[in-house]
């Protein structure tokens, strides 16, 4: 390497010798530069998409025990209201079809339930991030309340 140059510009034929001038390095740099640019892009773009996921999980677990309350509650008036139908209006239906009839009321308590978790978890996360973090200082002040 020699700046200036002090040879002669024949050895560039040479297949062990390569001849760089300034502006060959300052286009690779740009390159180099622009290549970095598109990486730290890509790279942005996946902490964002990893940093929207964590937060819907962990705002839909912070609101799940609300829900939690409820379902159990809904789960209980389902399967009376069921017991209360089996026992007087389909008395005909044999013990298949009424474990059917159950199976698919839990699904739909279950669904109904939590579908609103999810809802306003994904709702919360795309208001801005400062809501965010002051909604989960509500929820901290709510469990140390609780806890005293």
């Amino acid at each position: 390497m020699a700046v200036p140059r002090d040879f002669s510009s024949d050895l560039a034929g040479h297949k062990a010798v390569k001849i760089w001038d300034i502006e060959g390095l300052n286009e690779i740099s740009r390159q180099n530069r622009r290549e970095r640019f598109r990486t730290a892009d890509t790279a942005n773009r996946i902490v964002e998409e990893q940093v929207i996921s964590y937060m819907k999980k962990e705002i839909a677990n912070m609101i799940s025990p609300f829900f939690h309350s409820t379902l159990s509650e809904t789960a209980a008036m389902a399967d009376n209201g069921l017991a209360d139908l089996f026992k007087k209006k389909l008395s005909h239906l044999d013990e298949n079809d009424q474990k059917l009839l159950q199976y698919w009321s839990q699904k739909l308590v279950n669904k109904a339930c939590f579908t609103p978790a999810r809802l306003l978890a994904e709702q919360i996360v795309e208001a801005d991030l400062e809501d965010n973090l002051e909604l989960t200082s509500l929820f901290e002040n709510r469990d140390q309340s609780a806890a005293s």
